[in-house]
């Protein structure tokens, strides 16, 4: 192998560092990082940063000087004194790094000479943004050289841990050899193989084990990996099927409540069954579980026993079903009424001190009235459900649920300023009485401000309270339902 001669000065400046790539690289960017804080919180200018490289090349430290020419520079580019300085310095630095290199090198250490060449390269990069330091030429052919003998040295290791069976370790190699050359060889597929192999192992054992859930997240995981490794996506589809938590949804029933809320309730827990994103829960069709239910003459509706259930579940051909009965669903309603309150509205008069000579302004009450508007609505609901096993009539969850929707309505209205109406109470309005008070305090202007300045005029409509409390009671249901599928 022919070399050519390397610089004298390049030899002696290769003993001054630390022997190894990743040593040099630490050292240099502990004390780097400390001297970069100091300076940073003493000033930021492009002078100040070309005067501490100044002193740390005076103290020897070329790299930490390089580095601060590089962000002096970074600050203002066209600031001469540092250009000249970075192509000094950077010079001498290069060629100690390109001393480490060419020795790796010519050791034919091959993996210090591949890092030592990427170390020096990347630094020559920065450096040559604002000033020109030429690299050797010839030296990209021996970094090739070395970076191909470094690939074939980890790919032959890189098969002997696949063949071992140690995934984890051949897919580091593998790795490594993908960042340098992502083309070479058959590292891509390598690099799928070591990844998803342990997975796809692990899947097949949990598929052997009935565990079908996780081994359908783990031929996803494979699948993810390499969507043709192996029959990893014909693998995943059946832990689904095998995993799949079918669900028939009997008629409901409505105790003194009509069709078009129990079907609502029948929407609503389907939407929300479906919303919780199992890839393992499905509903069956409504309309094929009507037509199985119409063929076989089963009139069914509301709480089904434990057999009919598994008689339906079986001929729907799903693994659970369910029913349930709206036992009730009534509204208390109280309609916005209006009443005259009674208040004062402050004023105030100008009056003149005698003694100071001064005119000052003092606040009055006049009694008035203002309209205060009260109205709620409350709609109560109950219903009770149960999950069977289609297979063996079991129970499976099954609960009452009840909630309470409520809506107030609380305002007043008043002709005058607002801000000057006072609560208060009065015997006449025309006459005055020791009984007459004006409620000054805080806490009571606070309460009439805010129903002053309620902007909701009108309570929520019964139909959009009823629905509110389904959707609520239909989502309680499928999260009972999701518990117990999890946890199956």
């Amino acid at each position: 192998m022919a070399l050519k001669p390397i610089n004298r000065g390049m030899n002696q400046l290769l003993y001054m560092r630390p022997k190894t790539p990743q040593a040099r690289a630490s050292f240099s960017s502990i004390l780097f990082l400390g001297m970069l804080t100091l300076v940073v919180s003493a000033c930021s200018g492009t002078k100040a940063y070309y005067k501490k490289a100044l002193k740390l090349e005076e103290a020897g430290m070329l790299d930490e000087a390089v580095s601060m020419y590089l962000i002096s520079l970074q600050k203002k580019s066209s600031n001469v004194d540092a250009q000249i300085q970075l192509k000094q310095t950077g010079t001498r630095v290069m060629d100690e790094l390109w001393a480490d290199f060419y020795i790796a090198y010519t050791a034919e250490e091959h993996k210090k000479a591949v890092y030592s060449y990427k170390e020096a390269n990347a630094l020559n990069d920065r450096i040559n943004r604002y000033v020109k330091i030429d690299r050797p030429a010839y030296y990209e052919d021996y970094f090739e050289e070395a970076k191909e003998a470094y690939m074939d040295e980890l790919y032959v290791d890189a098969q002997e841990l696949l063949a071992a069976e140690k995934f984890q370790s051949a897919n580091a190699l593998f790795n490594e050899i993908s960042a340098l050359d992502p083309t070479y060889k058959d590292v891509h597929d390598m690099r799928m193989t070591s990844k998803a192999e342990p997975i796809f192992r692990q899947a097949e054992e949990a598929m052997f084990n009935n565990d079908f859930r996780d081994a359908y997240y783990l031929y996803s995981d494979v699948v993810q990996v390499s969507s043709s490794y192996k029959d990893a996506k014909s693998k995943m589809a059946e832990a689904l099927d095998k995993a799949s938590f079918t669900i028939a949804i009997m008629p409901l029933e409505g105790s003194k409540t009509s069709a078009e809320l129990t079907n609502k309730f029948y929407s609503l827990i389907t939407e929300e069954l479906l919303s919780l994103n199992s890839p393992f829960i499905k509903v069956i069709d409504r309309s094929l579980t009507d037509q199985i239910l119409a063929e076989q003459k089963l009139a069914l509706s509301g709480l089904v026993d434990e057999n009919t259930a598994a008689k339906a579940g079986k001929l729907i051909g799903s693994k659970a079903v369910l029913s349930g009965s709206l036992i009730n669903m009534k509204t208390e309603q109280s309609a916005p009424k209006a009443t005259v309150q009674q208040g004062y509205e402050a004023y105030r008069i100008k009056k003149f001190n005698k003694t100071t000579g001064k005119s000052y302004y003092e606040t009055k009450y006049r009694k008035t009235n203002f309209t205060e508007v009260v109205g709620s609505i409350k709609v109560e609901g109950t219903f009770q459900f149960k999950l069977v096993s289609s297979e063996t009539g079991e129970i499976l969850v099954s609960d009452v649920v009840m909630k309470e929707n409520r809506d107030e309505l609380n305002f007043a209205t008043f002709k005058g300023n607002a801000s000057d109406l006072y609560p208060g109470y009065y015997k006449f309005k025309n006459i005055p009485s020791p009984a007459d008070k004006v409620f000054v305090d805080p806490a009571r202007k606070r309460a009439l401000e805010q129903k002053l300045s309620n902007e909701r005029r009108k309570l929520r409509s019964e139909e959009s309270m009823k629905l509110q409390l389904m959707e609520y009671i239909s989502s309680n249901i499928a999260a009972k339902i999701n518990v117990y599928e999890k946890a199956r």
